[in-house]
């Protein structure tokens, strides 16, 4: 992302992105040695997207602070997995049918969807490499 001739749009969306997790109170930062003792942290990852519209023109950019869940283990730092998605061929027979009888449709883009499910126990993560937080605003 870093090399893109536009990556002061990803940037911005990252900017856009930390507030609202600290506005929602998703999370909070500490300092490792403030964490318990045994607690092992869950590495964190930046994601970039560029959204279009359908004539390809860019309508967003979109950056997602996202736990890395490549490294997680089952029983250790998750227990339950639960994301409710569609396949694109219910969507397709959806549309069909819309547009069969004329109904109209929309474009729904959820955001944040997942950070606000509850857990039952706390989690630690890292922030992602290149990262730096100000710890005294971010606590604050």
């Amino acid at each position: 992302m870093l090399k893109q001739p536009n990556k002061h749009n990803f940037v911005e969306a990252m900017l856009v992105e930390t507030l609202v997790h600290r506005i929602c109170k998703h999370c909070t930062a500490i300092l490792q040695k403030d964490m318990p003792i045994g607690a092992k942290t869950i590495l964190s990852i930046w994601s970039f997207k560029r959204k279009r519209i359908p004539d390809g023109t860019i309508s967003k950019y979109k950056a997602s602070f996202r736990v890395h869940g490549g490294i997680q283990s089952w029983g250790a730092s998750y227990w339950e997995i639960y994301a409710p998605v569609i396949n694109w061929m219910s969507v397709r027979f959806v549309l069909a049918i819309a547009k069969i009888h004329d109904l109209d449709t929309k474009v729904v883009d959820f955001v944040l969807v997942f950070p606000q499910a509850k857990l039952d126990v706390d989690k630690y993560m890292e922030i992602p490499a290149g990262m730096v937080l100000a710890i005294r605003e971010c606590m604050s």
